[in-house]
């Protein structure tokens, strides 16, 4: 009897539907072992399904049979319950899936919840059935109809609970499906920006410090909102608690944009030295400009210097040649500078250095000229003058009086002041007879051999 009523439960097109989606479901390797475990087997189906079939098809009012039918409801309650235990455990532990893994498993979970929909309007369809089968005044009545309506809400939730944890992982499986698609895009517009930055910046390698500062500003402004959307995808990742892969690729873009970043930051640096460089070369610059005009006017040819000894002299040549050892020290640094910025020097400040330098170059060899004659003027020294005294409360002074030799030298003599008021020194006995020194005015007047045996 059991075999046949079996045959004939088979035959229910709603329970031929239930028994071939839970045998015949297709599933991925990596969940059909957990997702099988989530449907009711064999026993529990044909448990259920027969005690079902038995109600459908012999009707109420057969009594002979209710202790029988008591056991098997008994037991398709159980199992079902056991079963709805087991998914209710399953589904209410969060798993972080892959995204294929998590597109079958709502492909599953959807297919769940439809069969236990399903289960609970044939439950609820059958209701009234269960009733009729037992008597009114049944023992068990209360406790069957009890059961079977905590059965139906326990089906009744848990359709629910399945159909919303579907929702949640689809919504999931979308925020992952995005997450991916904003990564891939960050990857191309990364790859994109950093092919403009390096070409525009190289086009720029060659014109002014300003257009190439300019360059930098706006690869770094148009990089700002690379740099927002790689912060905002961390703050996602970390929010879905994204795989290991996705993280990986993420910390590569993040490496990416680091070392582009560290390029432009390194082309920054770089003009930031030049700049500073060449601020100091102006100055540099402007410093040599000045000893340059100063030097001139010491070089000049008409320029007359009175001096009273040879001390005055000496302090003269080293006063000169300490100002033009400054100055082609100047010239030297100068041209240091020079040599480090020439790369971003325009045409007309490359000119004007080389004019100036030019200029420079000139003036020391004039400079050098003029020391050499000083020097000169210090060891070979025309013959010295008498010894005059003053009739005054002057003392001894020592007339040397030095002739231009070269064409340029410099004309050094000495204004002997109140000339009419000096009177010679008495001469020492001599030890022969010799004849009187000239007076003063007589040698200043006649400049002779004495003072000026060239001329």
């Amino acid at each position: 009897m059991v075999h046949s009523t079996l045959s004939t439960c088979m035959t229910c097109p709603a329970l031929q539907t239930w028994a071939s989606r839970c045998l015949f479901l297709p599933l991925a390797p990596g969940i059909s072992s957990w997702y099988f475990s989530l449907i009711p087997q064999n026993t529990l189906i044909d448990s259920l399904s027969l005690f079902l079939c038995v109600l459908l098809f012999q009707g109420g009012g057969v009594k002979r049979q209710n202790i029988h039918l008591e056991q098997k409801l008994y037991d398709g309650v159980s199992a079902t319950s056991t079963w709805l235990d087991d998914v209710e455990e399953r589904l209410f532990v969060a798993t972080a899936l892959l995204p294929e893994e998590t597109e079958t498993c709502i492909f599953n979970q959807e297919a769940l919840a439809k069969d236990i929909k399903e289960m609970s309007e044939e439950m609820d369809k059958n209701k009234n059935l269960f009733s009729r089968t037992f008597p009114e005044n049944g023992d068990n009545r209360d406790v069957i109809e009890d059961t079977l309506v905590c059965l139906l809400g326990r089906l009744s939730l848990l359709d629910s609970v399945v159909n919303q944890r579907c929702h949640q992982m689809k919504e999931r499986l979308q925020q992952i499906l995005n997450f991916q698609n904003d990564l891939k895009v960050l990857f191309t517009s990364l790859a994109d920006n950093k092919y403009i930055v390096l070409q525009k910046l190289a086009n720029v390698f060659e014109q002014p410090v300003a257009d190439q500062i300019e360059a930098i500003q706006q690869a770094e402004e148009g990089l700002k909102e690379l740099d927002a959307g790689i912060n905002e995808l961390k703050r996602r990742g970390d929010k879905l608690q994204m795989e290991q892969p996705a993280l990986q690729e993420l910390s590569k873009l993040q490496d990416m944009y680091d070392e582009l970043m560290m390029t432009i930051s390194s082309r920054r640096s770089g003009l930031n030295q030049n700049l500073a460089l060449k601020s100091q070369y102006e100055r540099a610059l402007q410093d040599l400009a000045d000893l340059l005009e100063t030097g001139q006017e010491k070089v000049a040819g008409d320029q007359k210097i009175s001096v009273s000894s040879k001390e005055e002299i000496q302090q003269l040549l080293d006063k000169h040649k300490e100002y033009f050892q400054g100055l082609e020290s100047h010239m030297i640094l100068t041209e240091t500078l020079f040599r480090k910025i020439i790369g971003f020097a325009v045409v007309k400040e490359t000119q004007f250095h080389t004019d100036l330098m030019a200029q420079a170059s000139t003036v020391l060899k004039r400079a050098h000229k003029r020391g050499v004659e000083l020097e000169y003027i210090l060891e070979v020294r025309l013959p010295m003058g008498t010894f005059l005294t003053a009739k005054s409360e002057c003392d001894f002074l020592v007339c040397f009086v030095f002739v231009p030799i070269f064409k340029n030298f410099f004309i050094i003599h000495m204004c002997i002041q109140c000339l009419g008021h000096f009177s010679p020194l008495p001469s020492p006995p001599p030890l022969t007879p010799t004849p009187p020194l000239p007076s003063p005015h007589h040698l200043l007047n006649t400049r002779q051999k004495l003072f000026c045996p060239y001329l």
